[in-house]
């Protein structure tokens, strides 16, 4: 009589458990019930922008289509106007290549003549002829 059978403290415990879980499920409905009540109040207060929300969602949606549609658009004309700017980068590049090898043999070709106006000035101070500088 004085002792605990293993049975008996299994449902001890099972029954301490379960009245535990039904205070927390009552506790969940309660806070779900409030929950709802105020969600049904949100509704209720904002059904008139609903419904006029509601009704405006095919304009919405074909404003939207739009929208896509010129965003699309802009797209193709950014993209080719990007081509298009590459291209002219690249000429620019070809030129200014040309150009500087153009401005190299002109210089080139100024230093030519001043090596020859020097060499003809040493000539011509040897053989003892007046050269106008």
């Amino acid at each position: 009589m004085g002792s605990i059978r293993l049975a008996d403290l299994a449902a001890t415990t099972a029954i301490i458990g379960g009245a535990a879980l039904c205070i927390y499920l009552i506790g969940f409905i309660r806070n779900l019930t409030d929950s709802i009540k105020i969600l049904k109040d949100i509704l209720r207060t904002n059904k008139d922008g609903i419904n006029e929300s509601l009704k405006e969602l095919p304009a919405i949606t074909k404003n939207l289509a739009e929208i896509s549609e010129t965003a699309k658009n802009e797209l193709k004309t950014m993209k080719n106007a990007v081509k298009s700017v590459g291209e002219a980068a690249e000429t620019a590049a070809a030129v200014s290549t040309v150009t500087t090898d153009l401005i190299g043999k002109i210089r080139g070709l100024l230093e030519l003549i001043e090596l020859v106006k020097i060499v003809l000035l040493k000539s011509s101070e040897k053989d003892g002829i007046q050269v106008k500088k």
